[in-house]
C-alpha cells in the first residue's frame, strides 16, 4: 500500500487571508521572528496588548529588545535547539512591558516555514501567567498559612507530608509575609505533618536560620521523631531554638513572653 505524503489544505470557500483573520483573533499572544537578525516579523494583537506596544514599534524590535538580560541565555540555547531539531520548545519567563514593568508568560517557540516570507521563522506563542501565578501565590498561602495569634506571636501549622520542595515553597511564603509584618515569634507546629524526606532536616534548619537572620525568634513544636532522627544523624543541633512537645506549650511560653 502506497503511503500517501503530507498535503496542503486547499479550501476554496477560505479567503488567501484565512490565517491572518486566525491570528489576529486568538486571546494568546503570537508573534515571528526573522532567526539571522532576531527582528520581530508579525505580532498579533494579543501580544501587543499584552506588551503595551503597537505592530508599527513591535517591528522595530528584536525578542532580545523585549527579554530581560537574565533569560538571553537559556534562550539563544533554546531558539538553537527549536532551530537544529525542528521540535517545539516551552519555556517560562518574562518579556518586558513598554512601562517597563514585565509580565510572567508561558512560550513555545517552534520553527516554521513561511510561505509569504518564503524562509523559516520562529514562531512563538505566549501565554500571559499573571493570573496563573496569583492562583498559585494564593494555593500557596493556604499550604503554610502564617497565623496571628497575637501582635508579636505568628503560628504556622504544617500539615500534610512534607518535602525539601515544600519546604522551599513554605520559604518563599515567609520572606513574602515577613516582608510587612514582624513578629516577636513565630511557632512552628510539625504535629500535623508527615516527613518521608531525610533531606527535610536541613532546609527546615535553613528556615529556621532565616527567621533568626531577621531578628523573629522561632519555636518548635511536635516535631516527629524521624525529623528529630535525621536532624541529630546531621549534627544539626536546635540548642539556640526554643523546643515544645506540644502546641499549648510553645504558644503558652510564646504568648507569656517567655521566649
Amino acid at each position: 500500500m502506497e503511503i500517501e505524503g503530507p498535503k496542503t489544505l486547499k479550501n476554496p470557500g477560505v479567503r488567501d487571508n484565512f490565517y491572518e483573520e486566525l491570528f489576529a483573533i486568538l486571546p494568546v499572544g503570537f508573534f515571528s521572528t526573522d532567526p539571522q537578525t532576531s527582528k520581530i516579523l508579525d505580532a498579533n494583537p494579543a501580544f501587543q496588548r499584552m506588551l503595551g506596544f503597537s505592530f508599527e514599534e513591535l517591528k522595530e524590535l528584536t525578542w532580545m529588545d523585549l527579554t530581560p538580560e537574565r533569560y538571553l541565555a537559556q534562550n539563544l540555547e533554546e531558539d538553537q535547539r527549536a532551530l537544529t531539531k525542528k521540535e517545539a520548545v516551552f519555556t517560562r519567563k518574562h518579556y518586558k512591558r513598554k512601562d517597563g514593568s514585565e509580565v510572567p508568560v508561558m512560550l513555545s517557540t517552534r520553527v516554521l516555514f513561511n510561505p509569504n516570507r518564503k524562509k523559516e521563522v520562529f514562531c512563538n506563542f505566549v501565554v500571559d501567567l499573571t493570573e496563573t501565578l496569583e492562583q498559585e501565590e494564593a494555593i500557596l498561602k493556604l499550604s503554610f498559612p502564617v497565623l496571628p495569634i497575637l501582635r508579636h506571636v505568628a503560628l504556622v501549622p504544617l500539615i500534610g507530608r512534607l518535602h525539601a520542595g515544600r519546604i522551599k515553597d513554605l520559604e518563599g511564603v515567609l520572606v513574602k509575609r515577613l516582608e510587612k509584618d514582624r513578629p516577636r515569634v513565630i511557632v512552628f507546629d510539625f504535629s500535623g505533618c508527615v516527613i518521608e524526606d531525610p533531606d527535610v532536616a536541613s532546609v527546615v534548619l535553613g528556615v529556621f536560620t532565616m527567621v533568626r537572620l531577621l531578628g523573629i525568634t522561632p519555636a518548635v513544636a511536635g516535631i516527629p521523631p524521624n525529623l528529630a532522627l535525621a536532624l541529630a544523624s546531621n549534627g544539626y543541633l536546635l540548642d539556640q531554638i526554643p523546643v515544645y512537645s506540644t502546641l499549648e506549650q510553645a504558644l503558652q511560653a510564646a504568648i507569656g513572653s517567655n521566649l
